[in-house]
């Protein structure tokens, strides 16, 4: 990521992506409209933000389809360690108590009280890559419509 920045590791992971079967990288492409349309909409709502890389829903949906992590860590979001997640931050959001070494992959946030600047420019790039994958997502539907189950049911 350091070796070619954020927005060629995006395009990078969206390539990796295409490598999926049609219907994993529609479902992947409508996982990621659907966080970061959630992020864009509400940034204040930490749960989008915070994903155990564990979880078995996100691992279905996202975790295990090529890219798909690169494209997370080129839009921001760092993988940590919950002993390294801000204080207080995994209790707030329900998470049960886990190993101090369990991974997550959390997205953070400049302060907007402190870097109002900042952080406007994070919204608008977090609501630019929401609508990118909007996009992404009406492209997919209508390019594979077509093939039952509109793309899914294909290997």
């Amino acid at each position: 990521l350091a070796e070619v920045g954020p927005d060629a590791a995006c395009a990078e992971a969206l390539a990796a992506m295409l490598a999926a079967p049609v219907g994993a990288y529609r479902a992947a492409v409508e996982a990621l409209h659907t966080t970061f349309g959630s992020i864009a909409a509400e940034p204040q709502d930490m749960r989008p933000r915070v994903i155990r890389a564990a979880n078995e829903t996100f691992q279905n949906t996202l975790g295990r389809r090529p890219g798909v992590r690169l494209f997370l860590r080129g839009v921001g979001f760092e993988s940590r360690a919950r002993e390294s997640l801000p204080d207080g931050l995994a209790a707030s959001l329900g998470l049960s108590v886990g190993p101090p070494t369990e991974r997550f992959y959390y997205l953070p946030e400049p302060s907007m009280m402190e870097a109002y600047d900042e952080w406007t420019l994070w919204l608008q790039r977090i609501q630019r890559i929401a609508e990118f994958l909007r996009g992404m997502e009406r492209l997919t539907f209508q390019r594979t419509a077509h093939l039952g189950q509109h793309g899914l049911d294909l290997p």
